[in-house]
């Protein structure tokens, strides 16, 4: 089988190379069980604890699911927002004030995280319902979201909500497990290519809130060899 692509063409989306990258660990319980525990899970936790999915929306599927395909996703939005004012009731201005040597996130919109917003309760809700993680792993009592990049930056889109791309994840998945009311601790973790040594302002501002840990930014040489050690 030619590794050009077809048409001789080289596929570059991230979807693509995370699909192959990350198909043995559906088959092989073994390797899934390392990709786990190279993310902290717990000693104890065994090969039948461990879920996988990919290009993973939770928040549509769980509102979907609550509703039964009926009603509106509007009707579960204000305890959304209660979850959110809960859990991160203080991320504007944490975003507003974050810096790294002469880096520093753009002055938020008056729509950025901010929950006084009079349109928040919509676009907050909206948000987390588009919102899609690369790659989830379920295993004991945690939930591993994962973000898989090559060649694309981390997005910033100053049209949402939630505007940087690490951080809404984690807020989309910390809400949706405790609307679900489920005992997960979120784990956020990123693939991508090898650093030239400066992290990008995301991943610096997850690690300062100790949402990401420092062991959890992998290569995808990494990902192929906990593929293969089974």
């Amino acid at each position: 089988m030619s590794s050009e692509g077809i048409l001789g063409i080289k596929n570059r989306t991230e979807n693509w190379k995370t699909a192959r990258y990350f198909a043995p660990f559906f088959e092989d319980e073994s390797a899934r069980l390392q990709l786990a525990k190279r993310l902290g899970a717990s000693d104890d936790t065994e090969e039948k604890d461990v879920q996988i999915e990919l290009f993973w929306k939770g928040m549509r599927d769980h509102l979907h699911q609550l509703r039964e395909g009926k009603g509106r996703n509007t009707d579960y939005f204000p305890a959304l927002v209660s979850l959110y004012k809960d859990h991160f009731h203080d991320l504007y201005d944490k975003i507003k004030t974050f810096s790294s040597g002469d880096l520093s996130f753009n002055e938020p919109q008056g729509r950025n995280y901010n929950t006084s917003h009079k349109n928040f309760e919509i676009a907050l809700g909206n948000n987390l319902v588009s919102t899609e993680i690369d790659i989830v792993l379920n295993a004991k009592g945690q939930l591993f979201i994962g973000e898989a990049k090559d060649e694309a930056r981390l997005d910033g889109s100053g049209d949402l909500v939630l505007v940087h791309q690490l951080i809404r994840q984690y807020v989309m998945a910390t809400i949706l497990t405790g609307h679900r009311k489920c005992n997960r601790e979120v784990v956020p973790f990123v693939v991508r290519k090898e650093s030239d040594g400066r992290e990008p302002l995301q991943v610096q501002f997850m690690k300062k809130k100790g949402w990401l840990p420092e062991r959890n930014v992998l290569s995808w040489e990494e990902i192929a060899k906990l593929a293969r050690a089974s």
